[in-house]
């Protein structure tokens, strides 16, 4: 089988190609990164206490997105909608390496929360003597894990906690999946 980029494989959409398979798509996800492997774990857990490999924008949405994408070549769409579309179809199926709220390109530029840590110069809100203070738990009104998992980072440490993430990760665990309606933030 034939394998090509992600730019021909937009170009033949845009040209009007015969259908590819979305097997012949190389696999973006981060999980299979190099990056990854060299990357310090700790960055991945967020100050509020998430850890991002959990997060929907890196487990779920990239795979759903090429399996969307592959339906549609299947069903003929190509030629059907607009070049936008399927470049923002793209773009969904990729993984950028560096997104955390650690970098400012995740989460609410507004976000208290990460404003607070900064401010204090903790590592994580756990670390806080406040913790769980209010602004966490306006996070935890939506997010059923939250204090729980602070809880738990207190009682075994980061570095062992991390280690349970990444078993979440392997089973297919996703904040999205439990989230009890809109993610609320606090913003003061």
């Amino acid at each position: 089988m034939c394998r090509i980029n992600r730019r021909q494989f937009l170009q033949s959409l845009a040209a009007g190609a015969a259908f590819v398979s979305i097997s012949d798509i190389p696999e973006t996800d981060k999980r299979d990164s190099p990056k990854e492997e060299e990357m310090d774990q700790k960055t991945l857990v967020t100050y509020c206490g998430f850890y991002c490999g959990l997060c929907s924008e890196i487990t779920k949405i990239p795979g759903n997105a090429r399996v969307l994408m592959e339906e549609l070549i299947k069903a003929d769409y190509e030629g059907r909608a607009p070049t936008e579309f399927w470049s923002y179809l793209e773009n969904l199926t990729s993984v950028e390496d560096d997104k955390c709220c650690r970098t400012e390109k995740c989460g609410g530029p507004s976000c208290a929360i990460r404003k607070c840590a900064k401010e204090k110069g903790v590592f994580i809100c756990t670390e806080c003597q406040d913790y769980p203070c209010a602004k966490i738990k306006i996070l935890a009104k939506s997010e059923p894990t939250m204090i729980h998992d602070g809880e738990r980072i207190k009682e075994i440490g980061l570095d062992a906690w991390i280690i349970e993430q990444e078993e979440r990760k392997r089973v297919s665990f996703c904040y999205s999946d439990i989230r009890c309606g809109h993610c609320i933030v606090p913003t003061d």
